[in-house]
């Protein structure tokens, strides 16, 4: 995520997708500076890169280039001022793009920028789970359901409260519909019926989840699908399975009791395992697709071999 840092003070800030800089309270970093214009210069992305536009009275200095009511492309490490005391110069550090994030609301100010992935209050404890699409759709499990997050919603978690904050503009919509059209997941069963071994094929190419806790769930989950499929249910209505039912399968195969918050473990732990699954794992990060009480597997073309 974009950085810049106060040369005099230290301070980071993130950049926003459209990022004022001015001495008016509206802007989005707010300059105490005299000389400085109440909306003094813009940064901001576009067509894949990050822009700084001056429209001040006094101008913008981009690396000792004057800048007035001119735009320019902003590059790393270039400094940036926007009057003429020091505490008005800043250094871009990092020209990643936008990224959407989670700022908490609160005395411990902090920011979370969201690339894939990410669970509060942490990874031991998934509470509440954001992850992104393939087509780059933001998506919330909280309370047992899968929602899409609005700007400036605020989740509660652990009694800190999270503003969600979308930040992130595609320029490029990258199409996976065909990977994920031509994509099996693969059951294999071995012989004594006790492990599961999950790969995902397009194509010639297998991506190997290998032997993991989750396994089973999403065997289970598969299963279901997979009849509903051959009973020519609906396809909005393929799979869904009750969550309680589930839990309950799972105990008696596994001899030992597996609750919800053992469920929603195993999901975040396939999740984490599907973004770092290369070269196209995190775009089945979606695979468990949820609503109240129930939950399924959200792919159509499964292979089973037993």
């Amino acid at each position: 995520m974009a950085t810049i840092e106060n040369v005099l003070t230290k301070k980071s800030i993130y950049l926003n997708s459209q990022h004022i800089f001015g001495r008016s309270p509206h802007s989005s970093t707010q300059l105490e500076a005299k000389d400085v214009s109440k909306s003094h210069a813009t940064i901001y992305w576009q067509g894949g890169q990050w822009h700084i536009k001056d429209h001040s009275r006094n101008g913008t200095v981009v690396s000792g280039n004057f800048l007035h009511n001119n735009v320019d492309k902003l590059t790393q490490s270039q400094t940036i001022q926007f009057g003429k005391d020091a505490s008005t110069q800043w250094k871009v550090v990092d020209i990643t793009p936008p990224l959407n994030y989670l700022e908490s609301i609160g005395a411990d100010y902090q920011i979370i920028p969201l690339e894939s992935y990410y669970a509060l209050p942490n990874e031991d404890n998934p509470q509440i789970a954001f992850y992104c699409t393939a087509d780059r759709q933001w998506k919330a499990e909280t309370g047992g359901e899968t929602i899409e997050p609005v700007h400036n919603q605020i989740f509660v978690c652990d009694g800190v409260e999270w503003r969600f904050v979308k930040n992130e503009l595609v320029d490029e919509t990258v199409d996976y519909g065909r990977i994920k059209e031509n994509a099996w997941f693969e059951f294999t069963l071995s012989a004594d019926q006790e492990k599961v071994m999950v790969k995902i094929v397009v194509n010639q190419l297998e991506m190997d989840l290998g032997e993991r806790s989750y396994n089973y769930m999403l065997l289970s989950l598969a299963r279901k699908r997979q009849e509903d499929i051959e009973a020519g249910v609906e396809e909005k209505e393929q799979g869904w399975q009750h969550i309680e039912s589930l839990t309950h399968e799972m105990s008696k195969e596994e001899l030992k009791e597996v609750d919800q918050y053992n469920l929603n473990l195993r999901i975040h732990r396939l999740r984490k395992g599907l973004q770092k699954l290369k070269p196209h794992g995190s775009q089945f990060i979606n695979i468990i697709e949820r609503r109240k009480g129930e939950i399924r597997f959200a792919h159509p073309k499964v292979k089973i071999n037993s």
